[in-house]
């Protein structure tokens, strides 16, 4: 459940997301821990490491990162060559 609903709302557009500043990252996965730590009713104390190890989850912001990543490798293999051209990303960020 926590990937179908979670993480399909904090990854959507995450192509975009993926030039937003440390902060707001910082806060969008403070979001996912607040939500993991309520679905599974983990007290304080549990540190978040433990969290997505027993939920087999990986943070927010590493998902975000890994599908902008995708998302431009496809488009650099786009049959219309506008598309391509179109797209310059920096991998560095």
């Amino acid at each position: 459940m926590i990937q179908m609903v979670l993480l399909q709302i904090m990854t959507y557009a995450a192509v975009a997301w993926g030039y937003v500043s440390k902060t707001m990252k910082k806060r969008l996965q403070a979001q996912q821990n607040m939500a993991l730590r309520e679905a599974v009713d983990a007290p304080w104390y549990v540190p978040n490491r433990v969290l997505y190890d027993e939920l087999r989850q990986v943070p927010v912001v590493i998902q975000m990162k890994e599908r902008a990543r995708k998302f431009f490798e496809k488009n650099e293999r786009h049959r219309n060559v506008l598309i391509r051209d179109a797209l310059d990303y920096d991998q560095e960020q």
